[in-house]
């Protein structure tokens, strides 16, 4: 059985790797931003495992938000909060959605986008080992370097990036 302690400490690694930030990589064009304050709050209840309460908070910030780059951001949040429970199937879920908004980004940041999809369900994936989904853990993996390995050329993030992820998860 895996503990809640280690499940809250591998999400907020992935947290920590993706970074806290209010918004995705922004591109050229202007942004609407989730509201930073309520975002934060959000995710100072998820690191106090008030989970009803961050949900809450984070449904009340897609309520509001209209821009399908910032709402991508929260689904990640989101996708994280259920990480912490150890919630294979909820990451999922969500990353799931953050991984939908990046395919509309293909043809605009072609590097970009493949990368996120491939990074987002890497993420996934790592919460499905902590939670000892290792089926699905491997299956977010493969997927993961699946979507990262469309990136065209002139390629930002080699083959070798996702064949070492998937290598390293599967050891």
């Amino acid at each position: 059985m895996t503990s809640p302690h280690r499940i809250a400490a591998g999400a907020f690694a992935v947290l920590a790797l993706a970074g806290a930030t209010a918004v995705l990589p922004s591109s050229a064009s202007a942004q609407q931003q989730a509201p930073a304050g309520p975002l934060q709050q959000a995710q100072a209840l998820d690191r106090e495992a008030d989970f009803t309460r961050s949900r809450a908070l984070y449904q009340a910030i897609l309520d509001t938000v209209t821009d399908a780059r910032a709402r991508a951001n929260v689904h990640r949040r989101l996708a994280m909060s259920y990480g912490f429970e150890g919630s294979c199937a909820k990451t999922i879920e969500y990353e799931e959605m953050v991984i939908a908004y990046w395919k509309t980004r293909e043809a605009e940041e072609p590097q970009n986008a493949f990368y996120q999809q491939g990074e987002m369900a890497n993420e996934a994936a790592r919460i499905c080992i902590d939670a000892d989904a290792l089926d699905e853990a491997e299956r977010m993996y493969r997927r993961g370097a699946d979507l990262g390995n469309k990136e065209p050329e002139p390629r930002t993030h080699p083959a070798s990036l996702w064949a070492y992820r998937l290598e390293h998860a599967l050891a």
